[in-house]
């Protein structure tokens, strides 16, 4: 399940490497939403299911999911806890999230929040800003078990640190994620 799949591009992208897929979106037009997804079944000869709803109500049995992925959209919800809620109920046990988002840090947060706001307001945008705090708290209130995942430009951009022991690299990423925000790369289990 493809969470927030816009035009679908990652869910074509899975479906090409031969997995059963689900596109979920509230956005239905062609080039900005699920319909967008008939110019890759007419290009790339496959097909996958589309569904036009919110990701805090996703139409679908409890404990039917393998694998849920988004990207860059969970922000999108002015509810993230019934977001993480919702991806628990559909999650088989032992299914996965791979989640990638944006985060915010105390340092920047005001900024990104005049932002939102901005796109909120003047664009229609549904944007929200939630720290790095903030998703871990609404995983684990939903009873899932979360992963983070350091960025291989995390590791690049650290120089001679990128040897330090794992526990102390994911600590550094921590306090920059607490302070500046940075690319979350969340991996989320069911337990």
């Amino acid at each position: 399940m493809d969470i927030g799949a816009s035009t679908t591009w990652s869910t074509r992208y899975f479906a090409n490497k031969g997995y059963n897929c689900i596109a979920l979106d509230i956005v239905r037009g062609m080039y900005r939403g699920l319909d967008s997804r008939r110019v890759y079944f007419q290009n790339d000869n496959i097909y996958y299911e589309g569904i036009l709803a919110p990701m805090e109500n996703i139409p679908l049995a409890d404990n039917s999911i393998d694998v849920v992925f988004s990207i860059n959209s969970l922000h999108h919800s002015a509810d993230l806890g019934q977001v993480f809620r919702e991806i628990a109920r559909i999650l088989k046990p032992s299914g996965v999230a791979y989640l990638p988002e944006d985060t915010a840090g105390f340092l920047r947060r005001s900024k990104r929040e005049k932002e939102a706001q901005y796109q909120r307001e003047h664009l229609q945008h549904n944007d929200h800003v939630y720290s790095f705090s903030q998703y871990q708290r609404f995983i684990l209130d939903a009873a899932l078990e979360l992963h983070v995942e350091l960025p291989m430009r995390f590791k690049d951009k650290i120089g001679v640190l990128r040897y330090a022991p794992r526990f102390l690299l994911h600590f550094i990423y921590t306090v920059l994620n607490h302070t500046l925000g940075m690319p979350c790369y969340l991996k989320v289990k069911k337990k």
